[in-house]
């Protein structure tokens, strides 16, 4: 059957899905991003001290290698042409 996993953030979510091959790394960054965005938009990080901002900057933390591995098969695959 299926996993049953927990995660604290929509971030953390995202890097379990690519983990079971639900979620490609095009779609972990924009997760990313838009989490960023969403908390931004509700509570600056410059407030500071928000354990939501502690969460999410967590879990981007675990992302990095996902996404520095994305960004080299993505480099990869372009062709130069002279």
């Amino acid at each position: 059957g299926a996993p049953v996993v927990f995660f604290r953030t929509y971030v953390g979510a995202a890097r379990k899905a690519v983990k079971y091959g639900l979620l490609g790394v095009d779609g972990l960054a924009a997760v990313v991003e838009a989490a960023r965005a969403d908390l931004e938009r509700i509570e600056p990080e410059s407030a500071g001290g928000s354990s939501r901002w502690a969460d999410l900057n967590r879990d981007i933390a675990l992302c990095q290698p996902l996404l520095a591995e994305g960004e080299a098969e993505d480099e990869a695959k372009t062709v130069v042409t002279v």
